[in-house]
């Protein structure tokens, strides 16, 4: 699993998928069955995110921040 650089803060299962976000702010996506798991995709929304993602229809909602002097805080959602 490259570019994972902190301990992972949350899991989400949603049908085969699984969501672990770390508090780096990097969010992995695997295929999840009980014989392997399989990487899917990794995406970097900031540079910290101490939330746990959540799914509401076809859209998972993810926070996160860019840490510095002027911190901003983002909520992002990805889907249809």
């Amino acid at each position: 699993m490259k570019n994972i650089r902190a301990l992972l803060l949350a899991f989400l299962l949603a049908g085969p998928l699984v969501y672990a976000t770390s508090l780096s702010g990097v969010t992995s996506v695997f295929e999840a069955t009980p014989q392997h798991y399989k990487l899917i995709a990794q995406n970097q929304l900031g540079n910290e995110a101490f939330a746990s993602p959540a799914i509401c229809g076809n859209r998972v909602y993810l926070r996160s921040a860019k840490k510095g002097n002027d911190r901003q805080e983002y909520l992002w959602c990805i889907g249809e």
